[in-house]
């Protein structure tokens, strides 16, 4: 099982493929799904939600919709383990369940076939020029990162890390946040860890990028596990989504915050965008009303839309940088 929801917490009409749900009138809406993945097309996005019997779509300033279920031979799929990521990848919808194998979906939800992979997959990313699979679970590092051209044959990219320490201290130091949208790069955050972004090419690191973010000196000493420390929620966790823009401009929304509150501290969650031009210099940040989830497109990158925990769409603008700092 993927464990990305520890660093998240503390995490209409839909064209021609979608449907349209009817609720009696004067009882209330069934709340929003919670979704597991995102994948950013050229006009829409699109969402994985829990137990991966669907998919669903965002447009414009609307909420998600359910656009079409995912079948095999007319049945809903019969997934052997809940999906955990979901790509676009050459107008192919490609999810990864934890297994050697990704399933290849059509754009109206049928099965297509499947790819064997290198490793157990629990995230795949899709860049404009190949396709990105990684493996949360423990393993030695150096076999979690691949990236394919065709999507049929991978090869291995350089992923460094301490291989000396335990099981579960690598599991949730090597947790990460994964976003494509260059030419054929990918950009990472670790979900505990230091505030950076990291840029990775298929030859390896290509450059880190220092992300802002504001935590207590206690929470910015606990970037990698301690024995004994099971609160997940101390730990630095500076991001909750990423998204590369097609110029290397990268947008971070930060996840868990601390304030300063009457008698001690309070959190905030996912309250904050960030903008970073090419050179990864901040430019400008974003300040949402509500807790946000995913990062869902820019607006001439003056502004942002963001779906919210809620599920709801709300469009911010970027205003002046709010710097990081470390609160004692």
């Amino acid at each position: 099982m993927r464990l990305t929801a520890f660093a998240l917490t503390s995490v209409a009409l839909v064209s021609c493929l979608g449907q349209e749900t009817a609720f009696p009138a004067g009882l209330p809406s069934p709340p929003p799904p919670h979704f597991q993945s995102i994948a950013r097309g050229q006009a829409e996005v699109w969402l994985l939600p829990d137990g991966g019997k669907s998919v669903y779509v965002q447009r414009g300033v609307a909420p998600p919709t359910m656009a079409f279920d995912l079948t095999q031979d007319g049945q809903p799929y019969p997934w052997d383990a809940p999906p955990t990521s979901l790509a676009l990848f050459r107008g192919e919808f490609w999810i990864a369940s934890g297994s050697r194998t990704l399933r290849r979906f059509a754009p109206n939800g049928v099965l297509r076939g499947a790819v064997n992979a290198p490793l157990p997959v629990t995230q795949v990313v899709a860049t404009y020029e190949g396709i990105w699979v990684y493996d949360d679970l423990p393993a030695p590092v150096s076999q979690r990162l691949w990236w394919s051209r065709d999507g049929h044959s991978f090869a291995q990219v350089a992923l460094h890390a301490d291989e000396t320490t335990t099981a579960l201290a690598k599991l949730l130091s090597m947790q990460l946040v994964l976003t494509g949208g260059g030419a054929n790069d990918i950009v990472m955050a670790h979900m505990i860890g230091p505030p950076e972004a990291i840029v990775f090419t298929p030859r390896g690191a290509n450059r880190s990028i220092p992300l802002a973010y504001v935590r207590t000196a206690a929470r910015d000493a606990m970037r990698v596990y301690r024995s004994g420390r099971n609160d997940l929620e101390q730990y630095s966790a500076p991001v909750r989504d990423l998204m590369e823009l097609a110029d290397g401009s990268v947008i971070v929304l930060r996840n868990r915050e601390d304030a300063r509150s009457t008698g001690g501290w309070t959190s905030l969650q996912g309250r904050r965008v960030d903008l970073y031009d090419p050179h990864g210099q901040q430019t400008g940040t974003a300040e949402l009303p509500e807790t946000g989830r995913f990062l869902l497109r820019t607006e001439e990158k003056d502004r942002v839309l963001v779906l919210t925990s809620s599920g709801h769409v709300i469009t911010q603008a970027f205003g002046m940088p709010h710097g990081g700092e470390v609160l004692h």
